[in-house]
């Protein structure tokens, strides 16, 4: 049976528990109190992080895209129209992969083989897409229209603050190199947001022009818990600092997301005029599922919302998983 990442984490939290009052014991019989056994540590880093729950907003709008144009419109070039496709931007909308972690600990040695440290990480991961495509028809009777699909601002973020309490066991090869093994966790707060800026334009060889454009932007905050293990190399040029490189696994999930999120449209029709509207809310990340059934098939996609639990049809809460390994360098420095 395949253990849970979780219990692993909380396993090694165990053994440290056991080790702990031998290594305090260590530091009382021939590791004395001293200045020079604090250190400063600053990183930074990278992470992968690939957020499947945070991708479905990315994926709902690549699903939006195919279904309602390239599907719509390859159905009627099978009926004999004249369809021509041209994409603009990214060409299709790029989901979340890596992040950035970076931050800063206070280390004490308890005795040569143990340390404890205090500090905060801090992770932050965004990815923007422009994404745009052009469709020209011509029908048999030689009537062209063109239809536009123009989603310049798609953005997703991820950001995260990360108190830590770590443990690291180390072992001196050498006179330079120095191999230790840690683990670490604390409590975190996590932020997201997802931002679209979708643009449609229809216009048809007779004059008539229509437009339809909405900037939706959402934002979400919660608190969790997080665990870190993992490895380092230490080179030590001097006595008063070092360089390190390190590599590990995060674990990181966080759910009952709450937040604000805002609309904002503008429609046109050059028989109808213009229409504006604003639509404000507070709610919970949800995820509810969305379909249409048109002509040419139906449309069936999962879509992150902010609303209440009385949305239709039933959702499901947001839960965000975004654990990841992580490659990390740094500088020490002994007080």
């Amino acid at each position: 049976m395949r253990s849970h990442p979780y219990r692993i984490f909380l396993s090694r939290i165990a053994v440290l528990a056991v080790l702990l009052p031998s290594a305090a014991a260590a530091q009382e019989k021939g590791y004395p109190f001293r200045l020079s056994n604090f250190k400063f540590e600053f990183y930074g880093g990278t992470t992968t992080l690939p957020p499947a729950e945070l991708d479905l907003i990315a994926d709902y709008e690549e699903a939006y895209l195919r279904f309602f144009y390239l599907d719509r419109y390859e159905t009627l070039a099978s009926k004999g129209y004249a369809v021509s496709f041209e994409r603009t931007g990214d060409g299709s909308f790029r989901p979340l992969r890596r992040g950035t972690p970076w931050g800063f600990r206070l280390k004490y040695e308890l005795s040569p083989t143990l340390a404890l440290a205090l500090g905060l990480q801090c992770l932050d991961a965004s990815r923007t897409s422009s994404v745009g495509l052009l469709a020209t028809v011509r029908d048999p009777s030689g009537n062209t229209f063109t239809d536009r699909y123009d989603n310049p601002g798609f953005g997703l973020s991820v950001r995260a603050w990360l108190p830590q309490l770590s443990a690291t066991f180390g072992w001196d090869l050498g006179r330079l190199l120095r191999y230790e093994i840690f683990v670490a966790g604390g409590p975190m707060v996590v932020e997201t947001e997802a931002a679209t800026d979708v643009r449609l334009e229809f216009a048809d060889g007779g004059g008539f022009r229509s437009e339809f454009s909405e900037r939706r932007v959402m934002k979400g905050r919660t608190k969790s818990w997080h665990g870190e293990l993992g490895v380092i190399l230490r080179l030590r040029p001097a006595r008063f600092f070092d360089l390190f490189g390190e590599a590990g696994y995060a674990f990181r999930e966080a759910s009952a997301f709450t937040g604000p999120a805002t609309s904002r449209t503008r429609t046109f029709e050059t028989t109808g005029g213009e229409t504006l509207a604003e639509l404000d809310v507070d709610g919970s990340w949800l995820i509810t599922e969305v379909s249409a059934v048109k002509s040419w098939g139906t449309f069936a996609a999962s879509k992150v919302v902010v609303a209440d639990w009385n949305v239709r049809p039933r959702p499901t809460g947001f839960k965000l998983q975004f654990s990841g390994f992580q490659l990390k360098g740094g500088l020490g420095i002994r007080l």
